[in-house]
């Protein structure tokens, strides 16, 4: 059903709420989470170190002074090979020849490019239970994906009988939603909750889109009259997985469109580019924004086409730098798209101070456009076998590339640590277009 407003009343309180140039707005509403505060479910991708590992890394890391030319090219191979979670293992502090220290550096930049595409791709679940909790089921579905999802607790009990083969994340979402009739909701302690699907609620429930690793969804749409003009006003939720968090999203474009999803005709309606503010600890927007209705569309079917540009920091790393190095001078390091520089401002004699700086070959306006989620990367300093969280961060400097920021310790006490850091070694700016097909009756 598509609801019909002839009142001017209530068009002026719908711009009102959209509040943006030329009659656009954008909406943010959003979900408390924040992937890299929470450790109950960790960002897929983080590199996890076995014990193990550590011995075959560092006989591969010899082989690349190997007098033999074969044994130092299979054993960069190899390293290769071994995927991102060796990437800590892989120290920038070793003394190596020129030619070693050149492999062992296409090797760090070749883990984190598996890193970047890997974390870029929708995640899968592959599920198959016969009358489980579905509490148990929600818990299954995280550890595969590494999103933190939850389900209401009246509802944790509830058997279910799943057969899911290698489906993404919003796939396996919408086939369990659907099939229990519930619903996919933000969950005020983070993340994405399933709670019970409500009545009025549900009216739009099966317009929606997935477009990799986000979900489009229709949620409001209302036909507006005014004069002799027709506008729609249309409002959707744009959800991602919760284990990526954009620093920002650019609308790019979008119109309301005679014809079907399939049709390959470009956009004929509204091209813009506009700012979707996301604050760090969100896992969905919410977009409203009137739409020209394309004339001579009675009775057509339709559909709203557009397209938006999320800004992602991708491959979350634990870096490490030693205090005792740190008072004799800065460090840095390079590493993916990013150089990571550590300084120590203030020893411990007045509490420790230590100055982080992150610069990107590839910003893509992390910086430019918004101002906060990189207060949130986990900052820590590990000394005296305590691991001590910052009693103040402060903004030394932002530019286009990058940014500086300060952090106090409250910690006196003259012992060598370690002062770690969790920062993302690249950004990217994949284009995501999407066509959802509407209701009829516009």
């Amino acid at each position: 059903m598509v609801t019909e407003w002839r009142n001017d009343t209530r068009l002026t309180q719908f711009l009102k709420r959209a509040c943006l140039p030329l009659g656009m707005s954008i909406i943010a509403t959003l979900c408390q989470f924040d992937r890299h505060v929470r450790a109950e479910v960790p960002p897929i991708g983080s590199p996890v170190v076995s014990s193990d590992l550590r011995p075959e890394v560092e006989k591969l890391i010899n082989h690349l002074d190997a007098p033999q030319l074969a044994v130092r090219e299979k054993a960069e191979k190899d390293l290769v090979a071994m995927g991102p979670r060796i990437l800590p293992l892989l120290g920038p502090e070793r003394q190596l020849s020129p030619e070693a220290s050149l492999r062992l550096n296409r090797v760090r930049a070749a883990l984190v490019e598996q890193m970047v595409t890997t974390e870029t791709l929708p995640t899968r679940v592959t599920c198959k239970v016969n009358g489980v909790p579905l509490r148990t089921v929600i818990s299954e579905v995280s550890q595969q994906t590494g999103n933190l999802l939850t389900v209401d607790p009246n509802l944790g009990e509830r058997p279910v009988t799943w057969d899911c083969q290698d489906k993404t994340f919003w796939e396996a979402i919408e086939d369990l939603t659907k099939m229990l009739r519930l619903d996919c909701e933000a969950a005020e302690s983070g993340g994405l909750m399933l709670v019970q699907r409500e009545p009025v609620e549900s009216r739009y429930a099966d317009s929606a889109v997935n477009c990799g690793i986000f979900r489009v969804q229709l949620r409001e749409l209302a036909r507006i009259e005014r004069g002799g003009s027709s506008l729609a006003a249309v409002t959707i939720d744009i959800k991602w997985e919760p284990r990526l968090q954009p620093a920002v999203i650019w609308l790019r474009s979008i119109s309301i469109e005679g014809g079907g999803p399939g049709d390959s005709k470009p956009a004929q309606g509204t091209f813009v580019r506009r700012e979707i503010p996301v604050s760090p600890r969100k896992c969905f927007v919410v977009l409203s924004i009137p739409l020209e209705l394309p004339s001579g569309m009675s009775g057509q079917a339709t559909i709203l086409r557009g397209a938006f540009e999320p800004v992602l920091p991708v491959a979350m790393l634990d870096l490490a730098f030693d205090t005792r190095e740190l008072r004799q001078s800065s460090r840095s390091i390079f590493l993916g798209q990013a150089e990571i520089t550590a300084k120590l401002r203030q020893g411990p004699e007045a509490g420790y101070e230590m100055v982080l700086r992150v610069r990107y070959q590839e910003p893509f306006d992390a910086f430019a456009s918004h101002r906060g989620w990189f207060y949130f990367w986990p900052v820590y300093l590990e000394v005296a076998s305590k691991r001590l969280s910052p009693t103040r961060t402060e903004l030394m400097s932002m530019s286009e590339d990058g940014v500086e920021l300060l952090y106090r310790f409250g910690y006196s006490e003259d012992s060598n640590g370690r002062f770690i850091c969790r920062v993302p070694v690249a950004i990217v700016r994949p284009v995501i277009e999407f066509q959802l097909p509407l209701p009829s009756g516009l």
